[in-house]
């Protein structure tokens, strides 16, 4: 199963519909279990999607050019994209090297990078 945080919301898909419709890159099965997080991601089935803060990661990454640190500023608290998704669940999970993540600052490669590393 995939999770996603799409426009129509927050959902489990089968992988094979998902790669159907999606260019897959990569697939990394992490070394430490995920049980936990996932568990805690079931309550946020059907949550919206968070188009705000997704865009305005913009102003994270231009501050990362800049060697600063910004908080996004579009951040939700009732809504979510997939990489805060994805960031809520390992830390949840008690993944190690993700206590200091900012779920809603970090990017898709921020999350390949670190589970590479574990591998």
């Amino acid at each position: 199963m995939v999770m996603e945080a799409t426009e129509v919301g927050f959902r489990y898909i089968p992988f094979s519909v998902f790669s159907g419709k999606n260019d897959v890159l990569e697939v990394i099965t992490p070394p430490h279990p995920l049980d936990k997080g996932v568990h805690m991601a079931n309550a946020w089935l059907g949550e919206s999607y968070d188009f705000v803060g997704l865009f305005s990661t913009f102003f994270v990454i231009v501050g990362r050019w800049l060697k600063r640190k910004v908080k996004n500023p579009g951040q939700s608290s009732r809504a979510m994209f997939c990489s805060e998704a994805v960031t809520r669940v390992i830390q949840a999970s008690e993944y190690p090297g993700t206590v200091d993540l900012d779920p809603a600052s970090v990017t898709p490669q921020d999350l390949l990078d670190l589970l590479k590393k574990d591998l």
